[in-house]
């Protein structure tokens, strides 16, 4: 009886070893993470600071700006006696009491042309321009002289302003940059440029 029990005993044992072959153990939570694959972070992207979005807006926006105004009329003489232009252009002042604006820029950039158009296109400034200006545009490739003479920094970029009093004094220089409103040239700060530096009424 005894070795009929242990034989059951054994055979019921053999029986449950075969079965739990069938199927590997569950492992446990610790063993479970510690075999699966770690994941990767993905790497920080860069965040982009305003020196880079000025850098690449600088890289970029000339070529564009170059490309349109290779489509457009041209706006400056490049073979005019520049001072000849203004030489006029201070006895005009002189006779009508007005000031001389000296816009230096070139055909082939499209920030001048944008500046030029509104000049012609705003019926404020239009009339302002009119009213209180003589417009001299000066080729900034051919017109090294009369930057030199009025003291006009090029270097700070075309379109760029200088009004001069009807002696020929500089009343002031003013890069064209703040003037600026995202793609064009804000008519308000224009005006208020050209309002601001007009000659006093006598």
């Amino acid at each position: 009886m005894r070795i009929h029990a242990v034989r059951s005993a054994l055979a019921l044992m053999t029986l449950c070893s075969v079965a739990a072959c069938d199927a590997p153990p569950e492992p446990t939570p610790e063993v479970a993470e510690s075999r699966a694959a770690p994941e990767l972070a993905p790497e920080p992207t860069p965040e982009a600071t305003p020196e880079a979005t000025h850098e690449a807006k600088t890289e970029s926006a000339p070529n564009s700006e170059h490309e349109r105004a290779s489509d457009k009329p041209p706006i400056y003489d490049e073979h005019a006696d520049n001072t000849a232009l203004v030489e006029r252009a201070l006895a005009q002042a002189s006779a009508e009491r007005k000031r001389v604006l000296l816009m230096f820029g070139g055909n082939w950039c499209g920030w001048c042309h944008k500046l030029h158009e509104l000049f012609e296109s705003d019926a404020s400034i239009r009339e302002a321009l009119a009213r209180d200006y003589v417009l001299v545009m000066i080729d900034s490739h051919h017109g090294e002289t009369i930057a030199a003479r009025f003291e006009v920094p090029l270097d700070e970029g075309v379109p760029f302003l200088t009004v001069l009093d009807a002696q020929g004094g500089v009343v002031t220089r003013q890069e064209t940059g703040s003037l600026e409103d995202g793609p064009r040239h804000d008519p308000a700060k224009v005006l208020a440029f050209l309002q601001q530096h007009a000659p006093v009424p006598a």
